[in-house]
């Protein structure tokens, strides 16, 4: 596909990499090929913007949807749709973001990031949910206080809750975080 845009569509691979056309570099644990520093430099900035942006509206936000959103808006510009997990991996482990636990259904273990300025609503959210656990036995979505910062989706609640479920606070069944029975 690079190689496309580029014009060099008959090129392989490795002979535009031994002839300098490309280079590639090992990010967030896969090969990213790209035509300069530069432009490598310009796509990470890129989905750190996106991501950045998408995280002030979404809150908390599961790695998947925020690679979806990010890699629509970009595709075609600076990187790929595939290029973006790996830059957001990338970026992630550098302490760009925050990240929350979450479980599926199955028990599986999955992320979700925050902003690092959303750290302490995090924190609120949870504690929020142990103290109305251990007075009701249950949150429901609607239960959770609003973040001090207005944000544009409640998916958010659900995936607060599903944090919870992977602190150990409770188990979700149902969209509701029930507390643990003795």
């Amino acid at each position: 596909m690079l190689l496309g845009r580029l014009g060099l569509r008959h090129e392989r691979l490795e002979s535009a990499l031994e002839r300098d056309i490309l280079r590639r570099a090992k990010v967030g644990g896969q090969w990213l090929f790209f035509t300069d520093e530069a432009s490598l430099r310009r796509a990470r900035e890129a989905v750190s913007m996106v991501a950045t942006e998408r995280l002030e509206e979404w809150f908390l936000t599961p790695i998947p949807w925020l690679r979806a959103s990010v890699g629509k808006q970009l595709d075609g510009h600076e990187l790929t749709k595939s290029a973006v997990e790996p830059l957001l991996r990338d970026l992630v482990a550098e302490g760009a973001f925050g990240v929350a636990g979450l479980l599926t259904q199955e028990f599986e273990p999955y992320f979700a990031l925050h902003n690092l300025d959303d750290h302490g609503e995090v924190a609120r959210q949870v504690d929020f949910m142990s103290g109305l656990l251990a007075r009701a036995g249950r949150v429901r979505p609607r239960d959770l206080p609003e973040p001090d910062a207005s944000r544009t989706m409640d998916a958010w609640r659900g995936h607060a809750l599903r944090h919870g479920e992977f602190l150990g606070l409770g188990s979700v069944q149902s969209g509701v975080l029930q507390a643990w029975r003795s």
